[in-house]
């Protein structure tokens, strides 16, 4: 008996265990027949292959009625039944397509609740849609029909990435205090205020925009400084970072948009260098999932549909989904 890595084998070993060192032991049938049936022998993959070449699955531009400006989508959320939310930042809208691409909905909210300078959205367990306003510093909650409920306020100087965990707590990371809060979606109490400081005490963002979270709640922040991903546990602890200003391998130029896959794959738009990083659930990278090359121009905000495809938005509105594993 015996077997050979392949490179995403060995990553996944890594991650378990550290240092891999291969030993070939021999088995014989009987021996191997017995493990079998004990269940003693199991082969596991926690990570699967991503794709040389994503496939594509669907394009459409997020563009809506009467907009009076370029689209800017730099926020995207994605609803139970696979509905596309995004944010259109210029135009001050969120807009609602459905899977095949169709715009569905459109809101801007009514003249007291009117949103100024919309910048994420993300989708609460309810079907509520959460936004975030950095003009007015506020958290708008509208329904899922466009009709707006509620808002949190208070807390914010510069509001931007907004997302749950599995709680269905909302989590938003603010660029104006550099720091992220936490809040119960159906009284808008505020139940946690991270600081964002490492170990010494010193502040870690400097000029965040998206967040998300990974299946185990660690909390992940794109930041434009070097490094320019923060991970957090959901107690608030800095657990590590990645990435430099450049366009080499590990560098990124000006991060938008953050997501994390059930497996714990990492990806994250690097805007200004036109590709998709990819980084293991340590924080190392791992690939480029789509560059320049695949067509990606300025990818904007990521998300994983319910049906397990990638999503990007990129600048002016065009959306991109892709069945990458």
């Amino acid at each position: 008996m015996g077997f050979s890595t392949g490179t995403n084998m060995e990553q996944n070993i890594k991650l378990l265990f550290g240092k891999l060192l291969l030993e070939h032991v021999p088995v014989s049938q009987k021996e191997a027949a017995s493990a079998l049936e004990n269940g003693q022998l199991t082969v596991t993959t926690m990570l699967p292959p991503l794709k040389n070449s994503p496939e594509v699955v669907k394009t459409f531009d997020a563009e809506g009625s009467n907009d009076f400006k370029d689209v800017w989508p730099t926020g995207v959320s994605i609803t139970q039944s696979d509905d596309v939310v995004t944010v259109d930042r210029d135009n001050k809208k969120v807009k609602v397509f459905d899977k095949n691409g169709n715009l569905t909905l459109e809101f801007v909210g009514k003249p007291d609740d009117k949103l100024g300078s919309p910048f994420d959205a993300t989708v609460l367990k309810n079907g509520n849609i959460a936004v975030t306003d950095y003009e007015t510093n506020e958290v708008k909650i509208f329904d899922a029909a466009g009709q707006y409920l509620s808002s949190i306020s208070g807390h914010f100087k510069h509001p931007r990435g907004i997302t749950t965990n599995s709680k269905g707590h909302i989590i938003v990371v603010d660029c104006g205090t550099l720091q992220l809060t936490v809040y119960d979606p159906k009284t808008g109490k505020l139940l946690q205020k991270i600081e964002a400081v490492d170990e010494k005490g010193s502040k870690v963002l400097v000029d965040p925009y998206c967040v998300a979270v990974t299946n185990n709640d660690n909390i992940l922040v794109t930041d434009t400084a070097a490094p320019n991903i923060k991970i957090f546990s959901s107690s608030g602890k800095f657990l590590a970072k990645y990435g430099s200003y450049g366009t080499k391998q590990d560098q990124i130029l000006q991060p938008y948009g953050i997501c994390c896959d059930d497996y714990g794959y990492i990806f994250v738009a690097d805007n200004q260098n036109h590709r998709i990083h990819v980084l293991l659930p340590d924080g190392s990278f791992c690939k480029y999932l789509l560059t320049k090359s695949d067509g990606l121009w300025h990818p904007m905000g990521l998300a994983i549909t319910k049906n397990g495809h990638f999503l990007v938005t990129e600048a002016l509105g065009k959306v991109r989904v892709f069945r990458y594993i």
